[in-house]
């Protein structure tokens, strides 16, 4: 895998981590 690819995953699982934070503060949780 080569440097931008490993960027693209890191930016991707970043922004689902992101969205699932947002999400369960949403909840209050």
């Amino acid at each position: 895998v080569d440097d931008s690819q490993r960027k693209k995953n890191k930016r991707k699982e970043w922004l689902e981590w992101y969205s699932a934070s947002k999400k369960s503060k949403e909840k209050d949780f």
